[in-house]
């Protein structure tokens, strides 16, 4: 008989408990659109949207496609005869009219576990950027598409394979035009961080990552949405916000960096890698290609069972002038 009182005791506790999380779950999202949720507010010429994209059709290869020496997508290339096709917003890449910089480096691909040594014969390479403007019922193209590379080929033996095969890397670099309405500072006055001491850099960056570490696992999302403001200010004039954006960018932001019961692994393996002409700096695993170093893993419970999933977050730091601390720039 003395068990029953017990038990319910313990079961108040719980519920308390469980109340008391939803509570200030609720709280700290509500605390996170303060910051977060009027960014469309200042977004300005929206009547002018022009929305750049990289249309991407790579196959046979691993490889990374940059816009202004910024990454775009980067593809591990874990299957030999794999391919990827896709459109990717490059408005973020962007930061005035005129001309910008592309560029595709191509690596070999994964075989049955094992990476290649050259690039094989049957790789595909398209890349070409178009300028386009969403509507609610469709979308119209500012200008025809350019296009920007397309796979060089050699004849061998009476077919025509990819020209630069047999090789350990190949790089494709060019120029394109774009006509945005805006101007944003991003890292254009930022330092070159590849001059800097490497060493001093690194131990200041992986502080800085272990501080955004901290903060996931402990589901301190308003400190990391007060610490992306400056960044995210200029993601939501370059991408044209208006409040259905603005509120699909909250929704998102609280299933990622503000999602409860996330387990962070471990920061290790790592290395730094520059982007930005040197000016911005985030850190890779080196154990598994373009993987971020910062992850975690949280259980998604779906009707009686339970699959881990895996959710990587990434970070581009830059130094605003000589002497500042390190921040995120996107």
């Amino acid at each position: 008989m003395k068990k029953y009182p017990i038990i319910a005791l313990f079961l108040g506790v719980v519920l308390l408990s469980n109340q008391s999380c939803s509570q200030n779950k609720k709280v700290m999202n509500e605390q996170v659109e303060a910051i977060l949720g009027n960014l469309y507010k200042q977004v300005k010429n929206r009547d002018q949207t022009v929305n750049y994209h990289a249309e991407i059709q790579i196959g046979g290869c691993a490889f990374e496609v940059l816009i202004n020496d910024m990454p775009v997508y980067k593809y591990a290339g874990n299957d030999g005869s794999g391919s990827i096709g896709l459109s990717a917003p490059i408005n973020n890449n962007i930061l005035k009219s005129g001309p910008q910089t592309w560029e595709v480096r191509v690596f070999p691909p994964e075989v049955k576990g094992k990476r290649l040594t050259a690039l094989p014969e049957g790789v595909k390479i398209e890349l070409s950027v178009e300028a386009l403007k969403f509507r609610t019922d469709g979308v119209d193209n500012v200008s025809e598409p350019v296009k920007l590379i397309e796979t060089p080929k050699k004849d061998k033996d009476g077919k025509q394979i990819y020209a630069d095969a047999g090789k350990p890397l190949m790089v494709y670099k060019g120029t394109f035009l774009a006509k945005v309405p805006y101007e944003l500072k991003g890292w254009s006055e930022s330092v070159d961080l590849s001059k800097e001491d490497e060493k001093k850099l690194k131990t200041e960056l992986v502080l800085e990552y272990e501080k955004y570490r901290n903060w996931i696992g402990h589901n301190e999302s308003v400190k990391i949405a007060q610490s992306l403001l400056s960044s995210e200010k200029e993601t939501a004039q370059s991408l044209f916000y208006d409040k259905a954006l603005n509120d699909e960018y909250i929704k998102t932001f609280n299933e990622s960096w503000g999602r409860a019961g996330i387990t962070m692994y471990p920061l290790e393996n790592y290395k730094m890698v520059y982007s930005g002409n040197g000016k911005m700096v985030t850190l890779e695993r080196i154990d598994h290609l373009y993987d971020p170093a910062l992850a975690g893993w949280y259980i998604l419970k779906k009707d009686s069972a339970e699959d881990r999933r895996l959710k990587t977050f990434y970070l581009n730091f830059h130094r605003p002038k000589t002497g500042a601390p390190l921040e995120v720039i996107r």
